[in-house]
Parts: structure tokens; sequence; C-alpha cells
């Protein structure tokens, strides 16, 4: 059987086709657990605020500190099981977490920047701040790895604008709801996938 050069190009274009799409699959869940991760710390955290008030601080911080730990240990995780499978690899996905770290703190200092240039803000304008941020990161991030992600980012995007503008006394329950439960709904539906 002879295969003519235009069918091999053809089968070679279906080859590199299916590799996108497996390739954006592996994408859509190695984002999944974080997606949940934050979810679940926006979701208590702004509970919390609703809820308890005097222990919102505590609530953030011990949110903020065990969704970091946790984010670099499934980055650290996710590298591995993708292919440590010599010395290289393995210092690779040490890397991986280190990276994953470092970005956490130039993130955190991005956060003590422009909080201390836009200062003063209420708690609900330093809330809908951080979160839009985190939003439209999974919105710019969702252009590289796959729209799915990018809508997830724009629905908890309009999410957290309806209630800012919308929602004047369960503005943090709102928040813990719609926020962090569009983002775990997100996971789950990109594990499915």
């Amino acid at each position: 059987m002879q295969i003519s050069r235009d069918e091999a190009a053809q089968a070679l274009s279906d080859i590199n086709d299916a590799r996108s799409r497996v390739d954006k699959l592996h994408g859509y869940g190695d984002a999944a657990p974080f997606l949940i991760l934050w979810g679940m710390v926006w979701l208590v955290a702004n509970s919390t605020t609703q809820f308890a008030p005097a222990l919102a601080d505590m609530a953030w911080l011990v949110g903020i500190l065990t969704g970091t730990t946790l984010t670099i240990v499934l980055a650290s995780v996710q590298a591995k099981r993708r292919g440590a499978r010599d010395t290289n690899q393995a210092g690779q996905s040490a890397q991986v977490a280190m990276r994953m770290g470092v970005s956490q703190g130039v993130v955190l200092a991005f956060f003590v920047a422009m909080v201390s240039i836009v200062w003063p803000l209420d708690a609900r304008q330093f809330n809908a701040l951080i979160s839009l941020f985190w939003a439209c990161t999974y919105m710019g991030v969702g252009v590289w790895i796959g729209m799915r992600l990018f809508w997830i980012g724009a629905i908890t995007a309009l999410a957290i604008l309806f209630g800012f503008f919308n929602i004047e006394h369960y503005y943090s329950l709102w928040m813990g709801v719609a926020g962090g439960g569009s983002l775990i709904a997100g996971g789950l539906w990109l594990r499915r996938v």
C-alpha cells in the first residue's frame, strides 16, 4: 500500500491536532485541583468574614498560607507525575516547586505595592480588587491553556463585579459562595473533561 505525500502530511497534521487536544486536556486536569483548592479558601475565608468578622483576618491568613503551601505541593507532585524518570527531570520537578514559591512571592510583592499605591481601601474594595486580579489571571492563563479556564475566570469576574455593585450586606457571603463556588465548580468541570 502506497501513501501519497499529501496523505502523509494529513496524517501528521491529524497526529499533531490529537496531541494538542491531549495536551489541553492534561492542562485542564492539572488546573482543576488548584481551582478547587482556592475556591475552598475563598468559600471558607469569605464566609468567616461574613459570619465571624472578628476572625476574618485569621481566616484569610490561615487560608492563604494553607493554599500557598498546598499549591507548591500540588505543583511539585504534578511535575513529578509528568515524568521525573531520571535525575535531570527530578531536578526539574524541584525547580518547578521553587519557581512556584518564588511566583507566589512576586504576587505577594505586587499586592503590597498595588495596595500601597491605591490605599485607603475599605474591606469590600480590597476583597474585590484581589479577587478580580485572580479571576483575570485565570482568564489570561486560559488563553494559553484552554478557553474553558478563560470562561471560569470570566464567570468568576462577573460574579465579583455583580456582588460588588449590587450586594451590600451579604457581600462576603456572596464572594464565598459565588466567587469560591465558581472556582470549585470550574475545577470539578475541568476534572470531568
